[in-house]
């Protein structure tokens, strides 16, 4: 690796598009990738004297393994970083949004040194693989992706978990910007990537994609391409768009099948209530019939009829109570508008002796005459008159 492509890569991971410009111009790569090596020193294995209870180490020379794998490209680095204005700079450089976007990352031991089985199992503690920046674009974690340390070659030598790491744990979030900067170049997208954008909460990725496919399709999309970018940015077959009218369609029909299942059960639970209903209203008809009270009431507030067979009144007003209900209604007549209906019990209280108007009569003193007993003579009497004068009161 060139030095043109060590101060590409510095500039990529200290987000520097000055320096980034100034290394392609030096002749950097803008698809180079990172060189991870994995070198041990494994002791060989000990042996014991078959005539000797005790184990003898060989005084022999470590064997050194060594195995290298390609990491993360500049491009992938800008993507994770969120640079895009380095990433427009890469791909207008010649970096091909189309190729594989792969990368390992070192493994390590518990113990002091590495054994054989350590090195066949665990030189490497993970992989990752996308088809291409596009797909890489759209990946989303917190703290779930592990990048390797900064530099264009990384190398991990006898690494022993808890002394030394080699890799640096970032959170991934998709960008709108950065996902229409990679289709500005040529990225391609294929069902795949459909798939992964329909997995993200945002569905702003999946229409921008969609858009873009059937844009393709009609030629309506205009693609600048750079160097080798423009031999792997053909127009998407038309079968990915039908693809993708299908998923929608597909979603669609889901959604439609889960909301008629929902509005059955809803209405299974509303003619359940409503039989419910009609059993609790004739049973309280049959055990609960309604008391005949015929009294006189006097309304206590407004009350204005909702049905035909409501009545209407105001504070005030005389009411005749016919017939009263458990569920808290009454019958009657209002005698001050004349009309008859319901009304609710609440709004009415019974007269009282207190409530009645009271009126007040006096008795005066009355005059009349007393015929006397006839005497006992036979000769007639005019017979007289007492007047009595009886003094008045208040009743």
């Amino acid at each position: 690796m060139s030095s043109a492509d060590d101060l590409l890569f510095a500039a990529v991971e200290a987000g520097s598009l000055p320096l980034t410009r100034t290394a392609l111009e030096g002749g950097a790569n803008p698809n180079a990738r990172k060189h991870i090596v994995v070198a041990v020193g494994i002791p060989p294995p000990p042996t014991r004297n078959r005539w000797s209870f005790f184990t003898t180490i060989k005084d022999e020379p470590l064997e050194k393994c060594e195995d290298v794998a390609g990491g993360e490209s500049v491009l992938a680095i800008a993507i994770r970083d969120g640079e895009g204005d380095i990433v427009e700079e890469l791909l207008k450089a010649g970096s091909d949004p189309n190729d594989k976007i792969a990368w390992k990352v070192p493994g390590s031991v518990t113990s002091s040194s590495w054994s054989r089985g350590d090195w066949e199992k665990r030189r490497w503690l993970c992989s990752y693989s996308f088809d291409n920046a596009l797909e890489f674009a759209l990946e989303a974690g917190i703290l779930s992706h592990k990048f390797n340390k900064r530099g264009s070659r990384v190398v991990a030598k006898n690494p022993v978990s808890g002394r030394s790491a080699y890799y640096e744990t970032y959170s991934l979030t998709p960008s709108l910007d950065m996902v229409h900067i990679l289709l500005k170049h040529g990225a391609r997208c294929g069902q795949h990537t459909l798939d992964r954008a329909q997995r993200l909460t945002d569905q702003r990725f999946r229409e921008i994609l969609s858009a873009h496919l059937l844009s393709s399709q009609n030629g309506d999309l205009n693609t600048t391409g750079h160097g080798k970018q423009s031999s792997h940015s053909p127009p998407p077959p038309p079968y990915q768009a039908i693809a993708c009218s299908g998923t929608n369609l597909s979603s669609l029909q889901e959604r439609l099948t889960h909301l008629e299942e929902t509005l059955k059960a809803r209405e299974t639970k509303i003619s359940l209530l409503e039989t419910t209903v009609t059993n609790l209203t004739s049973a309280l008809s049959t055990f609960l019939s309604p008391a005949d009270p015929k009294r006189v009431v006097i309304a206590s507030t407004n009350f204005s009829e909702r049905t035909p067979d409501e009545v209407t009144f105001v504070p005030g007003d005389v009411l005749v109570c016919a017939s009263t209900f458990a569920d808290g209604w009454a019958y009657g007549a209002n005698l001050t508008s004349s009309r008859k209906g319901y009304f609710p019990v609440r709004s009415i209280h019974r007269e009282t002796e207190s409530t009645r108007p009271v009126y007040y009569l006096f008795e005066r003193a009355i005059e009349f005459q007393i015929p006397t007993a006839p005497p006992l003579s036979p000769a007639t009497s005019d017979g007289g008159s007492i007047v009595a004068d009886l003094p008045g009161r208040w009743i």
